[in-house]
């Protein structure tokens, strides 16, 4: 239990961008690696966790955690660790994320417990 995950469900989303790294981490946890998903089943995974999955949905897109096929629409998680080094996202990121997420979507790594 953090102060932005309760039972699953996010009770607030975080203003820094560093703390939202963090969630959005957690949130990879709810994908499995290797595996595609349609909008509408990435939505039904998100929904439960916060109202707007859009923006959840977007983040993730965003810093690079998950990928969109633009011509099918399909996602799925990225097979490698986004590059940070001199991008707007090397100071929000956390350090750990290089190493669990490589592991994660490697399938040599657990799921993990939020901590902030």
């Amino acid at each position: 239990m953090t102060r932005f995950i309760q039972d699953g469900a996010l009770v607030s989303f975080p203003f820094k961008r560093k703390a939202r790294a963090h969630v959005l981490l957690y949130l990879v946890n709810l994908f499995d690696p290797g595996t595609t998903y349609t909008e509408q089943e990435v939505n039904d995974i998100l929904r439960p966790v916060w109202s707007d999955f859009a923006y959840l949905r977007r983040e993730l897109v965003n810093y690079g955690y998950l990928e969109r096929n633009s011509s099918s629409g399909i996602y799925r998680l990225s097979d490698l660790t986004p590059q940070r080094a001199k991008t707007v996202f090397e100071p929000e990121a956390p350090e750990w994320e290089r190493v669990w997420l490589a592991s994660y979507l490697s399938g040599n790594a657990e799921r993990f417990i939020l901590n902030i």
